[in-house]
C-alpha cells in the first residue's frame, strides 16, 4: 500500500455511518450528532434500517 491510498481514510469526501439511530444517549445517536456537528462539509449519510431520517 501506498501512502497516498490513506488519503481515502483520514481526508474522507463522504461518510455513510452505518447503525445510525435516534434513542438517546445511544452510540448511533451520539456519534450521528457528533458527525453532523463536526464541521465536515461533505455528505454524510446515516444508515438505520428503522428510520427514514436521522436529524
Amino acid at each position: 500500500m501506498t501512502i497516498r491510498n490513506l488519503d481515502y481514510l483520514f481526508k474522507p469526501r463522504s461518510i455513510a455511518l452505518i447503525g445510525a439511530s435516534k434513542q438517546p444517549k445511544s452510540v448511533g445517536a451520539v456519534l450521528a450528532h457528533n458527525l453532523f456537528n463536526s464541521g465536515f462539509e461533505g455528505p454524510i449519510m446515516p444508515v438505520s434500517p428503522g428510520h427514514k431520517a436521522i436529524e
